[in-house]
């Protein structure tokens, strides 16, 4: 090990190496990376990033909210002991009810 620091020396030395070529190296292997991980990978997070908007697409339909909050009035109004107004549940809720 102390032989491979020796020679970084000797080269640092001889061609007068500045110090921000370590820190271009490991820059250049960064985007290098990422740029490698990106093109394995970006099919999968493209395919998922679909599935998930078509999840919330689905799950925000307008009619489907409506319907919801009317239910929930409705179930106040029934309700004719209790004369005071509760409030209505969270509306994440009414999407894991389903």
């Amino acid at each position: 090990m102390f032989r491979i620091f020796s020679r970084l020396k000797w080269v640092y030395q001889k061609f007068k190496v500045s110090t921000w070529l370590p820190f271009i190296i490991l820059l250049s292997y960064t985007l290098l990376g990422a740029a490698i991980f990106r093109a394995f990978e970006s099919e999968n997070d493209n395919e998922s990033r679909k599935k998930y908007k078509q999840f919330v697409n689905d799950s925000m339909d307008q009619n489907e909210v409506k319907k919801r909050m009317k239910d929930e009035r409705e179930e106040e109004c029934q309700d004719k002991q209790q004369r005071q107004r509760r409030p209505l549940r969270c509306p994440s809720v009414w999407f894991h009810d389903r």
